[in-house]
């Protein structure tokens, strides 16, 4: 698996890419809604809902392997080190639960984190290409619609993805679940939606 999987650790905040295999992927977008869930979340959207994750058995088997491989690769982090030192014998990753983001153009997700050690996004579909939404906004020095933004907290680097229609559907990013995020609004008269799925990986003994 470690062929597929790209981890930047010598920049911060530290973050792991992973474009699942098309089966996983696939199985995901047919996961089903349980519930709105919006209440439960920080995101000005909407339609968020809960993920039947009894319907992603393959999905969660990777998200899991993907955490373990990324908690061994990020011990040398401070913060990692302090949370694998504060457990007595070796901790058990677990994934809890799945939701889905539909994104229509002018919503967004404020700065926030999320709790466990690990969280993740996977982009399902974007409706645009960056070209567009930088000829919308041709008058702006940097165009960030649609980006996600990434924040650390602790040493106060930062990273943007850029993501984009027929080059990004499939990629996960995993990260620190400290680590602050938001993503800016899409512009622009689009029917399709930008639709995410996310989750958190946390640790038990």
């Amino acid at each position: 698996m470690s062929e597929s999987i790209q981890i930047n650790t010598e920049d911060m905040p530290s973050l792991l890419y992973n474009t699942l295999p098309k089966h996983i992927y696939k199985e995901l977008k047919q996961t089903s809604k349980t519930k709105k869930y919006n209440t439960e979340l920080a995101g000005c959207l909407e339609h968020e809902y809960l993920l039947d994750l009894s319907d992603a058995p393959l999905f969660t088997k990777h998200a899991l392997e993907l955490a373990k491989y990324f908690f061994a690769e990020a011990r040398n982090s401070a913060v990692i080190q302090e949370i694998y030192k504060s457990f007595a014998k070796q901790p058990i990753l677990n994934l809890q639960e799945l939701w889905l983001n539909e994104q229509q153009p002018g919503e967004y997700n404020p700065l926030h984190n999320h709790g466990g050690l690990f969280s993740f996004v996977v982009y399902l579909d974007i409706p645009y290409y960056m070209s567009e939404q930088i000829k919308i906004d041709k008058q702006i020095n940097q165009v960030l619609n649609g980006s996600t933004e990434f924040y650390d907290p602790y040493n106060h680097f930062s990273r943007i993805l850029t993501v984009e229609k027929d080059k990004h559907e499939g990629l996960m990013v995993m990260f620190p679940a400290w680590v602050l995020h938001t993503v800016y609004p899409f512009k622009g008269d689009y029917k399709d939606l930008r639709t995410t799925v996310s989750g958190n990986i946390n640790l038990y003994t």
